[in-house]
């Protein structure tokens, strides 16, 4: 199980497959191949494709299961048109890692005690511009009040039977990491200006010139003052993915950069179970 998302912007395999089957495809080739493997290490190359079956559960939301079974040959066959489409990736600025189809990632299901205190850690003191805006977004959009949050919690979709907490001096209330987690994957597809409110919440903006997220927050709100671009330096995500990660604190970097991605393209982060 995981979340998916990707940067909704269009291509020619897109139009050729579409949106949603062309993430089916990919999330069935990723999980065929590590079966592919593990056939393979267990039993070595003489057995056919054919016959390395596996099953996939589906857990929806309400708890509910689907179980299908799946076999190598098939799945490769079936997905063929990946390999055909592939060469349209090269030079895509929405490929987050330069590999194709790396416009679309995955967030691994459950999610990690360690990913959701990092997330907590990313959020700015009272006293930073950051800080302040994030708690009047939370104050505003009731962020962090979710059933749906409450519901994978129970699921099993979070690791952690509470949600990471910190209070910092001057808060009058706590604060969670469900308030981080409802913006980023329980409202839908994220707009520009939604992906821009994340980064900021996230201090994961930064300049060429290495401005911190308080003064790109200064920059953005001149900007809308004056109503001029030409004001707005170039702007890059600061957080990038490292080999010793926890995985879910490497999924999560991986989403930034795609809010990034899609906030630079003014295109939506589509997000999909």
């Amino acid at each position: 199980m995981a979340v998916h998302f990707y940067i909704d912007l269009n291509c020619q395999a897109r139009e050729d497959l579409g949106a949603e089957p062309l993430l089916g495809m990919l999330r069935d080739r990723t999980l065929a191949a590590t079966v592919r493997q593990g056939y393979r290490d267990k039993f070595g190359d003489k057995m056919p494709e054919s016959e390395m079956k596996f099953r996939r559960r589906e857990v929806h939301e309400d708890g509910s299961e689907v179980e299908n079974e799946f076999n190598v040959a098939d799945v490769r066959e079936r997905t063929s048109e990946l390999d055909r489409l592939a060469t349209i990736c090269q030079g895509c600025p929405a490929a987050i890692t330069g590999d194709p189809y790396s416009c679309i990632q995955s967030i691994p299901l459950p999610i990690s005690e360690a990913g959701e205190e990092w997330l907590l850690s990313r959020i700015g003191p009272p006293d930073s511009l950051t800080g302040q805006f994030f708690r009047r977004a939370v104050e505003q959009m009731s962020y962090g009040d979710c059933d749906r949050l409450r519901d994978w919690r129970g699921a099993g979709f979070l690791k952690g039977k509470k949600p990471a907490e910190r209070t910092d001096e001057g808060d009058e209330r706590p604060l969670t990491s469900n308030q981080v987690l409802h913006p980023m994957l329980m409202v839908g597809d994220l707009g520009p200006s939604h992906c821009l409110s994340l980064l900021l919440f996230t201090r994961a903006l930064t300049t060429d010139q290495g401005a911190d997220t308080d003064e790109v927050l200064q920059i953005i709100e001149q900007v809308q003052l004056t109503q001029s671009a030409e004001e707005v330096p170039a702007l890059r995500c600061n957080l990038q993915p490292e080999p010793a990660d926890d995985p879910s604190v490497h999924a999560f970097k991986l989403f930034l950069n795609a809010a990034y991605r899609a906030l630079s393209l003014e295109v939506s982060l589509a997000i999909r179970m």
